[in-house]
């Protein structure tokens, strides 16, 4: 972070996004529960750090996902330009499309970290609800939804997938 106090900008895959929570520019090597204890209740909130662990433990497995899926994609389609060819298929092409539900997951969880409200912070319910929707999401299946069926194909060929995979389990209670 720059004396202007500038965001820093998030990289996976080569893609790059803003820091919507203005975290600064050492954070990606903070461990999870410290990443935004400044804001909304900080460390004394059980809620908040159980929600920071479980979103920067799924945005490993995004990564983890997309790059997976980038080299069966170029695999079988041919080399993908650039950074914003590549955002371009992650957001519109049907071959990525699988993906979207977990990055659905974790704006919700943002979405949930970025109250900044004091008067009402990051409930226990909130982090239950959440919980929850990342288990139903993260359940593999041979015959559920496209997202579960992806899923468990990736568990079968990534023993990082796996690693990644039993990591948020244990943040679940698994």
């Amino acid at each position: 972070m720059n004396s202007g106090g500038s965001l820093y900008a998030l990289e996976i895959g080569g893609v790059v996004s803003d820091n919507k929570l203005g975290a600064p520019s050492g954070a990606p090597g903070m461990s999870a529960p410290d990443l935004y204890s400044a804001d909304n209740g900080g460390p004394q909130n059980p809620a908040r750090q159980k929600m920071v662990a479980l979103r920067v433990t799924l945005l490993r497995l995004h990564k983890t996902l997309l790059d997976m899926e980038r080299r069966r994609y170029e695999r079988a389609r041919g080399q993908i330009g650039n950074s914003y060819e590549f955002l371009q298929l992650v957001l519109k092409d049907p071959w990525f499309d699988w993906l979207h539900r977990l990055s659905e997951l974790i704006v919700q969880i943002d979405e949930t970290l970025d109250n900044r409200d004091p008067e009402h912070p990051t409930t226990e319910e909130d982090a239950k609800a959440l919980m929850a929707r990342a288990k139903s999401l993260l359940a593999p299946s041979e015959s559920g939804s496209e997202f579960q069926k992806n899923y468990f194909l990736a568990l079968q060929q990534s023993p990082d997938v796996v690693l990644l995979h039993s990591e948020v389990m244990r943040l679940l209670g698994r």
